[in-house]
């Protein structure tokens, strides 16, 4: 009777829905294991695949919440990885995961700031919410499987210095890799159709750039705060931009708006101090509320033809702004104080447009007339001619007039141009022919 009644004890321990085992604790559910905890001191952990008999087929909730191991071995029989399952472990320093799982959850390696490797296996499609928040990781391959970075998966992730999102990703959420202060290299491929709020704000180094024709969706502050941020091309796949998008970029000098993108987003450059070249495209329709405001360093701008709504403030602290020249009509809708502590902006319009008066916004207008300047050209190169850059508005036509004396002002047409962008060189080879030789321009 004494050994039947020790066989019955056994069997009722194997049939306990918790147990402990080695060191590890867990639980069993309908013929597979979870692993709900740790209790050894080992620097090197290796889950197994099987426990009593049973798979071993999860790591639950917080299992492994602050435990003080160095390495783990995660088996192939493990699909899936609770919520912050290895959070707070601060002396971890690499995990490889198995081909078996197919997403990393809210916060499984969050504040694990010695964490500085991990392997993804191409079987991950989504890396969730937190997942890296605060590691350690000094270099990420993501591969092409992972679709979705969740909301905060590598916030703070202050070794990382740069990041390939790999073709087949949709979705960047929302402060993804906010505050990766060493982040100095990002490539975005086409395959992104949204980014998230402050996906990349206060990444202060960096400095390379790739956003891909193809994405569509920005949300607000993506970039505010990249302060080493010196080039940027917003693609004409944008349909949307939120706010802020690049305010306080101070290290910002020239963006380009390529065709597609219909508005500029409030405070999409705000105090962006150095920037001092912008190409808007035809396509914008709105610059919204104070979308250049605090741009120290802008000169001149120009307006197309498209734009048709300008909200308040859009240009209020620009102390160095002295030329805007719009391409088309005076805009229909405009907001109030557009030039606030801007003192010495002139409006320029063209001939043939009309909505025009005295002033704009408070600002003194006048005709946009088209401009000769003179560049820096190799001597040997135009030995035999001379020429001078002409900058005026996309398809004016332009004609340019030579004499040789001013006092019998015998003017001749030299040349007819229409623009096909801001500006074009001119060159007379027959200038040689003359002793002296002045020219005009005359709008046609």
């Amino acid at each position: 009777m004494k050994t039947i009644k020790l066989y019955l004890l056994a069997m009722l321990l194997l049939d306990l829905t918790t147990s402990v085992q080695a060191q590890f604790a867990f639980v069993t559910n309908n013929g597979a294991i979870t692993i709900t905890g740790y209790t050894g001191s080992d620097e090197a952990v290796v889950i197994p695949s099987t426990t009593n008999g049973y798979p071993v087929t999860s790591i639950g909730i917080e299992a492994f919440y602050f435990a003080g191991f160095t390495s783990v071995l995660i088996p192939d029989s493990i699909t899936n990885i609770g919520d912050e399952a290895f959070f707070g472990c601060t002396s971890l320093i690499s995990v490889a995961l198995p081909n078996s799982i197919t997403s990393i959850g809210y916060g499984v390696f969050a504040l694990c700031p010695n964490l500085t490797s991990v392997t993804i296996p191409d079987s991950v499609t989504s890396i969730g919410n937190t997942a890296f928040y605060v590691s350690g990781l000094s270099e990420i391959n993501i591969p092409n499987s992972v679709t979705n970075i969740g909301n905060w998966a590598f916030e703070e992730c202050y070794g990382l210095t740069n990041v390939a999102i790999p073709n087949g990703t949709v979705n960047i959420g929302s402060n993804a890799f906010r505050q990766c202060i060493y982040l100095t290299s990002l490539t975005i491929p086409a395959s992104v159709a949204h980014i998230g709020d402050n996906a990349f704000s206060g990444c202060q180094r960096l400095t390379d750039l790739s956003l891909a024709d193809g994405v569509k969706s920005f949300g607000s502050s993506i970039f505010e705060n990249c302060s080493s941020l010196t080039s940027v091309t917003i693609p004409g796949s944008v349909t949307n931009m939120g706010s802020a998008a690049f305010a306080n970029c101070f290290g910002l000098t020239n963006a380009t708006i390529l065709n597609g993108v219909t508005d500029i987003a409030r405070d999409t450059f705000a105090d962006c101090t150095s920037l001092s070249a912008v190409a808007i495209p035809d396509s914008v329709t709105t610059i919204e509320i104070d979308a250049f405001g605090g741009c120290s360093a802008l000169e001149s701008l120009t307006i197309p033809s498209s734009v048709t709504n300008i909200w308040d403030w859009a240009f209020n602290y620009c102390p160095n702004l002295s030329a805007l020249y719009f391409e088309g009509n005076a805009p229909s809708l405009v907001g109030y104080f557009l030039f606030d502590a801007s003192p010495n902006v002139t409006v320029y319009y063209l001939s043939g447009t009309s909505g025009w008066g005295p002033t704009f916004s408070d600002a003194p207008t006048a005709l946009w007339l088209p401009q000769a300047q003179t560049i820096s050209v190799n001597p040997a190169a135009y030995a035999k001619q001379f020429g001078f850059n002409i900058k005026w508005a996309k398809g004016q036509k332009v004609v340019v007039e030579a004499c040789s004396n001013l006092s019998c002002s015998d003017w001749r047409c030299v040349q007819t141009n229409t623009l096909t962008s801001d500006s074009f060189y001119f060159t007379d080879p027959q200038c040689t022919n003359y002793p002296s030789r002045f020219y005009r321009l005359r709008c046609q």
